[in-house]
């Protein structure tokens, strides 16, 4: 006769969402508790993404991380508090963290690109041209990206401020309540303000721009 699973209860801290109780199997691994974690709550934190191996499980106290691909009934225990997190990101050189996490959502697939750097770049990696470590949303894969500029567009940070411009020919606009703008290449320079639409005109793809509180 099969033994009955067991459960442990736990409470987690998902960003915004503090001390979420849940009962969950003990067999389970942290790396499964994640993707439950972001299957549950990606509607509800639009900047959550999909992919487990992005984030980590760590105690609430001693900030001790889980061992992805180990058990929960060999780590935790019941009650314990655990904290969801965001894996890093290396930071390349001459780029440094946004002051504030941000992230771009695509509406149509709500696939969230975290923007672990700035500057950052829009675009498709290619390591024959410059500043190819700074390719922070990679479109190579997305059905559209066969219309997507290697170097697209760059994203930086002034004075807290955010700004956008076109590194390439291929057009973009920013589309807002109030209408839409080009995004200025050259010289020029657009602000970015959280809820605008970034949109890369020949491929169609829109990613909306979400900047969270620490």
């Amino acid at each position: 006769m099969a033994l009955p699973p067991k459960y442990v209860e736990l409470r987690i801290d998902v960003f915004d969402k503090a001390s979420q109780r849940a009962q969950v199997l003990s067999e389970l691994t942290a790396r499964e508790l994640v993707s439950a974690i972001l299957e549950e709550f990606g509607e509800e934190l639009d900047y959550l993404g999909s992919d487990p191996n992005a984030y980590w499980l760590r105690r609430a106290r001693g900030d001790e991380r889980l061992e992805d691909h180990t058990p929960l009934r060999d780590q935790v225990r019941e009650g314990e508090h655990l904290v969801l997190e965001e894996a890093d990101h290396s930071l390349p050189a001459h780029a440094r963290r946004p002051s504030r996490p941000m992230y771009l959502l695509e509406p149509a697939t709500q696939r969230a690109y975290k923007i672990p750097w700035l500057p950052a770049i829009i675009g498709r990696p290619d390591p024959d041209l410059p500043d190819n470590d700074l390719v922070a949303v990679d479109l190579s894969t997305h059905p559209g990206g066969g219309r997507v500029s290697r170097r697209h567009l760059r994203l930086w940070e002034e004075s807290g401020e955010y700004y956008i411009q076109a590194t390439s020919t291929n057009p973009a606009s920013l589309v807002r309540d109030k209408g839409e703008v080009p995004v200025p290449g050259g010289n020029g320079k657009e602000r970015l303000t959280p809820q605008d639409i970034i949109r890369l005109d020949r491929s169609q793809i829109t990613l909306k721009l979400i900047v969270r509180e620490a």
